[in-house]
C-alpha cells in the first residue's frame, strides 16, 4: 500500500508538470529578469537535466567560459578543499572553506522549476544570476581563497626537499585558477576588476611560478639491474614524459633506480615459466632515497618457448609500471 501511494504521488507531480501553464518568463525572460539586473540563460532538452545543463552553458558563455572548463575547475577545487591540506591550516577551517556542491552554486546561479513545453515536446528551464547579489558572494570567496592559497605556498616553502613542495604548489595553482575565474566573473558584471588587481596579479604569479619550477624539475631513469634490453628504463621514461615531467640523460635533480628480479623455471609437463618482480627507488642528488616502489612478483609462461615467457613477464612489468607505479610517482610529486 505504501508503495502504491508513493507511485501515485510521483505520477501526480509528473502530470502537474506536463499540464502547467507557461511560466511568466517564457518565452521572453527579460520580462521577469531584466538584463540590467540579471544575467540569464534559457535551456531546452528532452529531459529536465538536459535543459538545466544548457541553461548553465548559456550563462558560462556570458563569462567567456564553458561548462567543461568550469566543471574541471570545480572538480580540482573540491578535491583540494576536502583533502588533507585544509586540515593542516586551522585558520582556513575557521573561515568555513567547504566544497561547492554544483556548478550552479559555483556561479551563484538560481534555477527556475522545469516546465514542459507541449508544443515543442521539450523541457525548458531558466538559470539566472542577480547582478547585485552575486559579486559579493564571489568577493567573499576570493578573499577566503586568497588566504588559503597563501597558506599553501607558505607550507610548501617549508618543505626541505624541492620535490615535496610541488603538492602544495599544485594545490595553490588550482585555488589561484578559481580566484582568477571569480575575478573575471565579477569584472563581467561590474565592468571593472580594479579592486582585485593585486589579487589577480598574485594568482597569476603563482600559476607562472609553478610552471617555471615544474620545468626545472628533471628526472633520470638509470641503473636498473636485470632490465633486459633496457625495456623498463625506456617504459618508465616514456611514462614520465607523458605525464609532462622532464627526463634527461644525466645530471637530473632526481633519479629513479632499482632492480628487476627474474627467476625462470621449466616444468616438463607444464612448460616454461618466468617469475618477475622488482623494486624502484626515487633518489635525490645527495643519494637520499625519498620513496620506494614495489612491483609484486608474478609468473608468466608458455608451453614451448623460454624467450616468449620472458617477453610475457616483461609485458607484465611494463603494464604494472603504466597502471600503478607511475600513479604512485605522480602522487609523490603532485599530491
Amino acid at each position: 500500500m505504501k508503495y502504491l501511494w508513493g507511485t501515485a504521488l510521483i505520477t501526480f507531480f509528473l502530470i502537474q508538470s506536463y499540464a502547467a501553464p507557461a511560466p511568466a518568463w517564457y518565452p521572453d525572460p527579460e520580462r521577469v529578469y531584466p538584463r540590467a539586473q540579471y544575467i540569464s540563460g534559457m535551456g531546452r532538452g528532452i529531459t529536465a537535466g538536459e535543459a538545466q545543463a544548457e541553461a548553465l552553458s548559456v550563462i558560462a558563455l556570458y563569462f567567456k567560459s564553458s561548462v567543461k572548463t568550469e566543471n574541471e575547475l570545480l572538480l580540482q577545487y573540491n578535491q583540494i578543499v576536502s583533502g588533507n591540506r585544509v586540515q593542516e591550516i586551522r585558520n582556513i577551517q575557521e573561515r568555513n572553506l567547504t566544497k561547492i556542491a554544483s556548478l550552479a552554486e559555483f556561479r551563484g546561479v538560481r534555477l527556475t522549476a522545469p516546465w514542459y513545453d507541449e508544443e515543442s515536446r521539450e523541457w525548458v528551464m531558466l538559470g539566472y544570476i542577480d547582478k547585485q547579489e552575486a559579486p559579493q558572494r564571489w568577493q567573499n570567496r576570493i578573499n577566503t581563497n586568497l588566504m588559503f592559497m597563501e597558506s599553501l605556498i607558505e607550507m610548501g616553502n617549508r618543505q626541505p626537499e624541492l620535490l615535496f613542495k610541488f603538492s602544495y604548489l599544485k594545490a595553490a595553482v588550482a585555488i589561484a585558477q578559481v580566484i582568477e575565474a571569480d575575478i573575471r566573473a565579477s569584472g563581467e558584471v561590474l565592468d571593472s576588476t580594479s579592486q582585485f588587481r593585486e589579487t589577480l596579479e598574485t594568482a597569476r604569479m603563482v600559476m607562472a611560478g609553478y610552471q617555471l619550477l615544474r620545468s626545472e624539475l628533471t628526472f633520470e631513469v638509470h641503473n636498473i639491474q636485470g632490465d633486459r634490453q633496457g625495456r623498463i628504463q625506456y617504459k618508465l621514461s616514456e611514462l614520465l614524459e607523458k605525464n609532462h615531467y622532464t627526463v634527461v640523460p644525466q645530471d637530473a635533480l632526481y633519479s629513479i633506480e632499482g632492480a628487476i628480479s627474474t627467476n625462470e623455471k621449466i616444468f616438463p609437463a607444464a612448460g616454461f615459466y618466468v617469475y618477475a618482480g622488482g623494486n624502484l627507488r626515487l633518489i635525490n642528488r645527495e643519494r637520499k632515497v625519498l620513496r620506494s616502489f614495489t612491483i609484486p612478483e608474478e609468473r608468466r609462461g608458455t608451453m614451448t618457448d623460454l624467450d616468449l615467457a620472458y617477453r610475457r613477464a616483461f609485458l607484465y612489468l611494463e603494464d604494472y609500471l603504466e597502471h600503478t607505479i607511475i600513479l604512485e610517482i605522480t602522487a609523490c610529486i603532485d599530491g
